[in-house]
């Protein structure tokens, strides 16, 4: 299965190495830690979840961690499925080295990010405003 990041409604940046996400629809942000920014990376790049698990299968349990994290994504619609055909990539950073892949997810902002006039952009997502 190939993902993409949901783009029109999530932003990502890196503090201190940590990735942290931001679904602007729901208000709801999130930390990925262990081997989650590199699974992070790689679904951006192109890699299937099959290559992602695939590099795992010689650490059981954290390929099942990152089964979850993918899981999660997919679930807080960070992530969207993506036809990723054509654009197959193989996944290069180490992910076994990196820890369990966990995503932690805080709402305590939602009310302050729901205020944000971030929420009244087009299609194309943040900063592209609406037109009047």
């Amino acid at each position: 299965m190939f993902y993409k990041i949901n783009s029109v409604h999530v932003v990502a940046e890196v503090f201190e190495g940590d990735l942290v996400l931001v679904n602007l629809d729901s208000g709801t942000y999130f930390s990925a830690q262990g081997a989650g920014p590199g699974i992070w990376d790689a679904l951006n790049a192109g890699a299937s979840t099959e290559a992602i698990f695939e590099s795992l299968k010689d650490t059981p349990e954290r390929q099942k961690a990152a089964q979850v994290f993918v899981a999660a994504l997919v679930e807080n619609k960070l992530v969207i499925a993506a036809d990723g055909a054509e654009g197959a990539v193989e996944v290069t950073r180490d992910l076994a080295d990196a820890g369990l892949a966990s995503l932690e997810v805080y709402s305590d902002m939602q009310d302050l990010l729901l205020l944000d006039p971030i929420h009244e952009v087009d299609q194309r997502g943040w900063p592209v405003a609406k037109a009047e």
